[in-house]
């Protein structure tokens, strides 16, 4: 079932496994560790990609084995939201599973039952733009063969906005704040400001005025 809320602070992170007892089990730990907030939760490729675009987590927990495919959906939203840092949490542990989700875009990759502490570095070196491996797979990774890092993407490739970007950037254009384009959206205030962080990201731009005159 997907579910969204905005929250103001902290590390903003999604989840999304099919299984609802180990969804609200990693909401529950998750929620206890300091300036961290769970903002989504889905059960499929489809739901986590809905919730990267709609609310541009900073974080998004995703399993592999769920309807959808997590892989294929980790690559769709590191294509579409090159801002939200992707770590992989499944049973999964073959090597050529964690070379074929980090070539995806994935951040980091961990093995379910984890310790909680465990978990919450792996978010925090995410957002630090730092990777992490589970250390049980560590050793397999580094005897299987090089992947190919999706982070070297051309900035030729095709350039798409979603349908919520697309707004930000009409309103930005127009010279409303972020505090007048979250009274509008519904968004946070910071929620805006992650949207024009993956903006310009998109458009390899550094600021809005360059951003504006290729997409509006």
């Amino acid at each position: 079932m997907f579910q969204t809320r905005y929250k103001n602070e902290g590390i903003r992170i999604a989840l999304v496994d099919d299984h609802a007892r180990v969804r609200d089990a990693l909401a529950a730990v998750l929620g206890r560790e300091e300036n961290f907030s769970v903002v989504g939760t889905g059960a499929s490729a489809d739901e986590a990609v809905r919730l990267a675009e709609d609310l541009l987590p900073d974080v998004l927990l995703l399993d592999i084995n769920m309807p959808g495919d997590g892989i294929a959906a980790a690559g769709r939203i590191f294509r579409s939201c090159p801002a939200v840092r992707i770590v992989m949490l499944t049973s999964a542990d073959d090597a050529y599973l964690v070379d074929a989700a980090l070539s995806a875009g994935a951040r980091g990759y961990l093995i379910k039952g984890e310790p909680a502490s465990v978990i919450a570095k792996s978010i925090r070196d995410a957002v630090g733009e730092r990777s992490f491996i589970a250390p049980s797979l560590a050793a397999r990774l580094l005897s299987s063969p090089g992947y190919g890092s999706p982070w070297d993407a051309s900035p030729d490739s095709p350039i798409e906005l979603v349908e919520r970007e697309e707004q930000i950037l009409r309103r930005l254009s127009q010279g409303l704040t972020y505090i007048e384009i979250a009274e509008g959206t519904g968004l946070s205030e910071a929620a805006v400001a992650a949207f024009v962080t993956n903006i310009l990201m998109k458009l390899h731009a550094q600021t809005v005025a360059e951003a504006v005159p290729n997409s509006i």
